[in-house]
């Protein structure tokens, strides 16, 4: 896995030439499930919030490869404690249409580095591999700028729990050449 990100990074890094970066910037509205959901209550109790900054290399016409870093906060209605979900991931996407609104679907996968504070074992942190898919609709605001919706649903690959976050982002792409 650290491999694959390696090259897709360098991949990213040295195809420069011919199609344009993005600068990703996004805020994110989260709905956990899982282990995050019911360790202790309700769904409704539960709220996830944070965002990402990533660099998008446009590989041709209809993909695209993108590496991110973020932040997520979740956190439970009466409760102090605060869980913290950084992602390091890289994807995939592919860009369907031209013209005024763009949809795109895509995957991702990397690593999510989760802190948070356990009642018997104190303040923990663990790094495990995650995969995602995402689909969403990108809109020109002018030529080097643009609106990014998407949806958005994250699983984390562990033997231990299951967690996973369903996630509305919205953000900017600001072209970079």
């Amino acid at each position: 896995m650290k491999k694959l990100v390696l090259i897709l990074f360098c991949f990213m890094t040295f195809f420069t030439q011919a199609y344009s970066q993005k600068l990703l910037i996004s805020g994110m509205v989260g709905f956990p499930s899982s282990d995050f959901a019911f360790s202790r209550n309700s769904v409704i109790d539960q709220s996830a919030f944070g965002g990402s900054i990533g660099i998008e290399q446009k590989l041709s016409n209809t993909f695209s490869a993108y590496g991110t870093i973020g932040a997520t906060f979740l956190s439970q209605k009466g409760l102090s404690d605060v869980s913290t979900i950084i992602p390091v991931m890289v994807g995939i996407k592919l860009n369907m249409g031209a013209g005024g609104f763009l949809p795109f679907i895509g995957a991702e996968l990397g690593y999510e580095f989760t802190q948070y504070d356990d009642y018997y074992l104190g303040k923990q942190t663990i790094k495990e591999p995650a995969i995602g898919a995402f689909l969403g609709l990108e809109i020109p605001l002018t030529s080097k700028i643009s609106l990014n919706i998407e949806g958005k649903y994250g699983f984390v690959l562990s033997v231990f729990r299951t967690n996973s976050l369903a996630s509305i982002n919205v953000g900017l792409g600001f072209g970079l050449n």
